[in-house]
């Protein structure tokens, strides 16, 4: 089968995953695989109107590619990254990374814990998906 091939159908296998992932709590708001700045799969949760306005969503992608990149440097000094949290007055934002180039941004209402979420998200029977690598 062709390399394209191989990779629609991970992408239709993450979607998927994704989707049920929504179904873990009704707070979780947005959830997406990037590879570097590019979202892979994910988006915002049905009928939730993200707090970013559309025209910025790019520089947001760019500047979390950042951060992922500076949270990977830091591991030569501090180990292995299991996931970095930033906790804002409107939303939690959650980076996992995922291997290579490839990391998981989670956001979430507020009131809801980020590593309990987190945990949940890790023990879902189709999670090794999102570690896996696209060819």
């Amino acid at each position: 089968m062709p390399q394209t091939s191989d990779r629609k159908l991970q992408r239709k296998s993450l979607k998927k995953l994704i989707d049920e992932l929504f179904g873990i709590d009704p707070r979780i708001r947005f959830i997406a695989v990037y590879h570097g700045q590019y979202i892979i799969a994910g988006g915002m949760r049905p009928d939730i109107e993200s707090h970013d306005p559309d025209d910025e969503a790019r520089d947001i992608d760019l500047q979390l590619e950042k951060i992922g990149e500076i949270l990977r440097t830091w591991q030569r000094w501090f180990g292995k990254l299991y996931a970095f949290t930033l906790r804002y007055e409107r939303v939690n934002l959650v980076f996992q990374p995922l291997g290579g180039e490839r990391f998981l941004v989670m956001s979430t209402e507020p009131q809801l814990d980020p590593s309990g979420v987190m945990m949940k998200v890790e023990a879902h029977s189709s999670y090794r998906t999102l570690t896996e690598e696209i060819p």
